[in-house]
């Protein structure tokens, strides 16, 4: 159409207003109706000046008039050309394979994941190199080889499958410490994702369990209780709790917090709330009550309905106005699943995704959690693979037994042991804290 505006005079009018036009209108008596879709493309062009008009399309080209007319020029036959072969019909394995092959960011990133090394690489200075150093952190990516080369994978995600009735599984975690000194017990229903917060001062069992022995005296015992197996939960006081109240106590992969996914979740707008009342110089108790109030009202993305409501079957009052709607277990059941395996699909096709094929007997190395920069991501001492649970897996190393999900785990190809890396001389390094003469108390002077 540039060749068409060229040969168009413009014309500027000012938009006029609405009171403009009622004050135009004023007086008149006879009204006329014009739809706006018909009042385009109503000149007839001449026939030498309709390939002007021309114009692309998802489905082809178009000129006005509106009928389609055969291409008539080398142009038009080449975007048709390139509109009809421009993307294949189907996109390969193999051809993911064979383009990953060839590319050498790619390239260097299979052998720094199968080298345990991001600093050696050639490519170590490219920003694309630097991403997929900083997803292998996060991400876990893997390597796995077929036929025709090699493709970036990871681990698909499992869901969890939803409880079969209210307050039977339920998820524990800590939030904070905050500068105040205290910190939240935070515990969520995985059913109906209805959650109950307690400030406590310490994390320790004498501190937690009285607690939870109070939520649980208004919603009752639950099935299951899921935590991160922090100190508290492996009390012997919480393991009576769990055998003297009935439920299972269900501890998720240890530094894998992906397992605990609901309250793990739950953490972020619970914190975002409290910064924003303390950055407005608010009561950030009050906050948190006002929080609730909106969170525990507000349906669910996965089962479309409100916390309180699957909790206590009713719709509780808020300032909004009151509705009214019919939803049953088996709608909640659906939405639920539906929403989970749409997440799942997305996420495995994203990840690239693939079964681990870990056995019994393989040789794995274990990532490292905490570590100086001086050394590798992965300890470089292989650990035998001992005992397995679905993706959490004990491994025999260095005289210890490990429990960690696959994610944190790298199986070792072949017989070759890997370089075994020096631990860095670390006594020329300062201190970190400078030291002070520490004064004896005064009841041990002479």
């Amino acid at each position: 159409m540039r060749k068409a505006n060229t040969a168009i005079k413009t014309e500027k009018n000012v938009c006029p207003t609405v009171d403009d036009i009622i004050l135009t209108l004023n007086g008149a008596t006879v009204f006329s109706l014009l739809d706006l879709y018909k009042a385009f493309h109503q000149i007839e062009l001449d026939e030498a000046s309709r390939v002007m008009t021309t114009f692309q399309t998802h489905i082809g080209l178009f000129r006005h008039p509106h009928a389609r007319h055969e291409t008539n020029t080398v142009a038009e036959q080449y975007i048709s050309f390139i509109t009809d072969n421009a993307l294949p019909d189907v996109f390969k394995l193999s051809d993911v394979a064979k383009a990953t092959e060839t590319d050498c960011i790619l390239s260097c990133v299979r052998n720094a994941l199968e080298q345990n090394d991001w600093k050696t690489q050639k490519c170590k200075l490219d920003e694309s190199f630097r991403l997929y150093e900083n997803l292998n952190k996060n991400q876990e990516l893997a390597v796995a080889y077929t036929e025709d080369g090699f493709v970036l994978l990871r681990d698909p995600i499992k869901p969890t499958l939803l409880p079969r009735d209210v307050f039977s599984e339920v998820s524990c975690d800590f939030c904070g410490p905050f500068p105040d000194g205290y910190m939240l017990l935070v515990v969520i229903c995985d059913y109906s994702r209805f959650s109950v917060v307690e400030r406590i001062k310490s994390t320790a069992a004498d501190t937690v369990i009285p607690r939870l022995e109070a939520i649980f005296s208004i919603f009752g015992y639950p099935d299951v209780v899921k935590t991160d197996n922090g100190p508290p939960f492996q009390s012997r006081a919480f393991r009576e709790l769990a055998d003297n109240s009935g439920f299972k106590h269900k501890g998720i992969t240890p530094l894998h917090p992906q397992a605990n996914g609901i309250v793990e979740r739950f953490m972020a707008p619970l914190q975002k709330a409290i910064k924003t009342a303390i950055a407005s110089r608010q009561d950030y108790k009050r906050a948190l009550s006002r929080y609730h109030m909106n969170f525990r009202n507000t349906p669910q993305t996965n089962t479309q309905t409100a916390p309180s409501e699957l909790m206590f079957n009713r719709k509780l009052k808020t300032k909004l106005p009151k509705m009214t709607f019919d939803n049953k277990d088996t709608d909640i059941r659906d939405r639920d699943s539906l929403s989970k395996t749409k997440n799942k699909i997305y996420a495995d096709k994203k990840r690239r995704a693939q079964r681990n094929n870990l056995k019994l007997g393989d040789r794995v190395l274990l990532k490292r959690e905490q570590r100086n920069k001086f050394e590798t991501a992965f300890d470089p001492t292989p650990g035998i693979i001992i005992a397995m649970k679905g993706s959490m897996l004990t491994i025999k190393h260095k005289g210890k037994e490990i429990t960690r999900d696959v994610s944190k785990l790298r199986y070792v190809h072949g017989d070759q042991e890997p370089v075994q890396t020096k631990p860095a001389d670390n006594t020329s390094l300062p201190r970190n804290r400078p030291q002070r003469k520490r004064r004896p108390p005064r009841r041990y002077d002479d």
